[in-house]
């Protein structure tokens, strides 16, 4: 082993001789049968990186972003309304809370500036936690 070769040895226990290290891992490498087609096939399509964002890249986007949150509420005083402005004043982002006058709107929703509506108050807190990563309320990757 000092001299960083080892002896080889068949199942028969016949002598092969020595061999360097490196070349004993080649050696047993090409005993190793070619894998089939379908193997390759299968394969190639099971995992592409293009495919997939880089979740931190993603969270990232919404840092910095001094977007004007305004969320609607039938009723204001309502644990998860309070809670919302709890985690907007953690995070530093500027919420105003109005009274939501549209019946046909769920009891709470938020307007967020790409035009859409979120009316889950986890989604909410998500979103508003995003806003601002170094508040420490939400990971920087899905992981986290």
């Amino acid at each position: 082993m000092k001299s960083g070769t080892v002896d080889i040895r068949t199942r028969d226990n016949q002598r092969m001789g020595k061999m360097r290290i490196d070349k004993l891992h080649e050696y047993f490498q090409s005993l190793m049968p070619n894998k089939s087609r379908m193997y390759e096939q299968f394969y190639e399509k099971a995992w592409n990186p293009a495919n997939f964002v880089d979740e931190s890249q993603t969270l990232h986007e919404f840092q910095g972003t001094k977007e004007k949150c305004v969320l609607f509420s039938h009723n204001p005083t309502c644990p998860n309304t309070q809670m919302i402005q709890v985690v907007a004043d953690i995070s530093g982002v500027d919420l105003e809370v109005q009274a939501a006058t549209d019946e046909k709107m769920p009891h709470m929703y938020m307007k967020v500036s790409d035009g859409s509506i979120l009316t889950y108050p986890e989604a909410i807190i998500k979103h508003i936690a995003r806003m601002n990563l170094s508040s420490g309320l939400i990971g920087k990757t899905a992981f986290d």
